[in-house]
């Protein structure tokens, strides 16, 4: 069931875990204080605030930090997964383009990596929307938007064009390698026939570089956050790269039927496709290249059966 929001407070309600800032501290410097740059960096934004851990199914771990003040709120990201050097190059992209906040700082710690960004304090479009008819419309229309700015013309340096460019080559051998299906996806497609996929998404790999885009790779509910004139920001950039943009069209519509609640429920799901893909544009969407994504993204997503918290890492 999706959540009301409330515009008045501005942000979504506070439900993380609250964490002492002397247990977090210790933590900090068991895992990364021999790398002194990045554990004072951390030592000083923390030193007024409160925190939270947000950590998500990702496998990394979050830490909100809320000011006093509510203007100066952080986020810590850190991973043992190679992939925050991605995503802040993403971010450091982005906020040039207006889409989400100032990306403050990167640091590679060992085995570990540390990445720091203002928090966006909006609701989220989970907390938004009333209902998957309103989220879908909503995000059909804004994903068009997002697609159509040819975001690829405005990569200006060869970091930025690194990062972007390989992703989904990588992403492509990440599913041909897997051998289980994502389950809420099997349950979605009603076919768990690993070997089905692979040949298809096999035979059919150039689908991957057609109708080519930045896409964001993940731009689901919990990544979409929204202000009251529904201008959208966004945060979660692990899966940004040159793909065909139907990637973006088939997991934004997926989660948009996860997060609403209605996976078993045919004929509503039957109604958030028609709403979503008309909102989005039917007359610029392939569905054979549809096909091909419901089938990598069944082989490229894994499960996630735990919560990796700061306090656990």
């Amino acid at each position: 069931m999706i959540k009301k929001g409330s515009h008045l407070d501005g942000v979504e309600p506070i439900n993380e875990k609250n964490i002492e800032k002397d247990i977090v501290l210790e933590i900090l410097y068991k895992k990364i204080g021999k790398y002194k740059e990045a554990y004072q960096y951390l030592v000083n934004i923390i030193e007024d605030k409160l925190i939270y851990d947000k950590s998500g199914y990702s496998g990394n771990s979050v830490l909100i930090l809320k000011s006093q003040n509510g203007k100066e709120d952080l986020v810590i990201k850190i991973s043992k997964n190679n992939e925050l050097y991605h995503e802040y190059i993403s971010y450091e992209f982005f906020y040039k383009m207006n889409y989400t906040t100032k990306p403050l700082a990167y640091f590679e710690c060992g085995k570990y990596e540390v990445m720091i960004t203002e928090k966006i304090n909006l609701p989220t479009a989970g907390y938004y929307f009333n209902s998957y008819k309103e989220i879908a419309d909503f995000f059909g229309k804004k994903l068009r938007i997002f697609h159509e700015q040819n975001l690829i013309n405005k990569i200006n340096n060869k970091e930025e064009e690194n990062v972007f460019s390989h992703k989904y080559e990588n992403n492509y051998k990440k599913a041909i390698s897997n051998n289980i299906v994502l389950k809420y996806l099997a349950i979605y497609l009603n076919n768990n026939n690993v070997l089905e996929m692979k040949k298809y998404i096999i035979e059919n790999k150039e689908i991957i570089n057609k109708n080519l885009v930045l896409v964001h790779g993940d731009f689901n509910p919990n990544n979409v956050f929204v202000d009251k004139d529904q201008n959208i920001k966004l945060i979660d950039f692990c899966d940004t790269g040159y793909c065909n943009k139907h990637y973006d069209i088939f997991w934004t519509l997926f989660m948009i039927i996860i997060f609403s609640g209605i996976l078993k429920e045919p004929e509503k799901i039957k109604e958030c496709e028609e709403i979503f893909y008309n909102s989005y544009g039917l007359h610029s969407i392939n569905f054979e290249e549809i096909k091909f994504f419901k089938y990598f993204t069944s082989l490229y997503w894994k499960e996630h059966d735990e919560i990796t918290r700061i306090d656990i890492l």
